[in-house]
């Protein structure tokens, strides 16, 4: 006979309070982040992106005390109608979606293209 233990991750952030969860029980909930991003104010934001498949992007703010300040699911409607064509910086798009799924260059026509699949209610 074969088991297998799988280790399961609620990648929600299913049972963490803000304020109260550490760093540790973040990573303990939702598993390593794809990436961690230092930010100017002494926060940190783990990057949980489910693309292409979950159609969500997580980013869990972690402030200087190690606390979590907020679970927020970036990738939505709202965040996308923020960027504005040849105005919003790659780093700005990054800071409001997280890592892109399938970022690509395109030497030719000099432009890198970021994909991030989501799903549009009522579409």
């Amino acid at each position: 006979m074969l088991f297998a233990l799988v280790s399961c991750a609620s990648f929600d952030g299913r049972g963490l309070v803000p304020g109260q969860s550490s760093e540790r029980d973040v990573q303990a909930v939702m598993g390593k982040p794809a990436e961690m991003q230092a930010l100017a104010d002494g926060e940190t934001v783990y990057w949980y992106p489910q693309l292409p498949w979950g159609h969500v992007s997580y980013a869990a703010r972690i402030g200087p005390d190690g606390r979590l300040v907020a679970l927020e699911q970036r990738l939505t409607e709202d965040n996308i109608a923020k960027i504005v064509r040849g105005a919003t910086t790659a780093k700005e798009v990054h800071d409001l979606l997280g890592p892109a799924w399938q970022p690509e260059h395109y030497a030719n026509l000099q432009r890198d293209i970021w994909t991030y699949p989501m799903r549009v209610p009522g579409h």
